[in-house]
């Protein structure tokens, strides 16, 4: 079983994994910013902030049908 997690179909894994990847490189490239520099907007651009929240609680435009 592995670092405790069930055992899943070999694409759902692929993906599980991949999505893992992505986790640490985001976390990875904000572990350094400050609060200012993590909230900080660049010319009308969203913060990284602002971002993170989108991915973390946004819902995809195709649900709002």
């Amino acid at each position: 079983m592995g670092e405790g997690r069930p055992m899943l179909p070999p694409k759902l894994a692929a993906l599980y994994g991949e999505m893992e990847e992505v986790r640490a490189e985001t976390l990875s490239a904000l572990s350094g910013l400050t609060e200012e520099e993590f909230s900080r907007r660049v010319g009308g651009e969203w913060s990284a902030a602002q971002i993170l929240h989108h991915l973390l609680l946004g819902k995809p435009d195709s649900d709002a049908n």
